[in-house]
């Protein structure tokens, strides 16, 4: 059941991360990492909810839960808020070429 559940996620998967990268090629090429605004960040994680959000519609609840835990754990998100605010998940997406 697992490699069942685990292999029909995959399309799912890569659905959203092409879905994020094509709301990442909105973003100006000129912003650096470095160079990120509040208002940016703000902006990037919306974007990202929205994503998950039409995941979320496309998919069900549970698609779209393993996907954006996968793309972004709970955990990691927390400490990101906690110590960098919303820029910290920025980069972190970014990182892993989510965004």
């Amino acid at each position: 059941m697992t490699f069942v559940l685990a292999f029909s996620l995959r399309p799912i998967l890569v659905a959203a991360v092409v879905c994020a990268a094509g709301l990442a090629t909105s973003a100006s090429a000129s912003t650096t990492q470095a160079a990120l605004t509040e208002a940016t960040c703000q902006n990037e994680m919306v974007k990202f909810e929205q994503t998950m959000g039409y995941l979320r519609q496309t998919s069900g609840d549970q698609a779209a839960s393993t996907v954006q835990d996968k793309l972004l754990p709970a955990k990691t998100r927390e400490e990101l808020m906690a110590k960098e605010g919303p820029c910290g998940v920025v980069r972190f997406l970014r990182a892993k070429k989510v965004l």
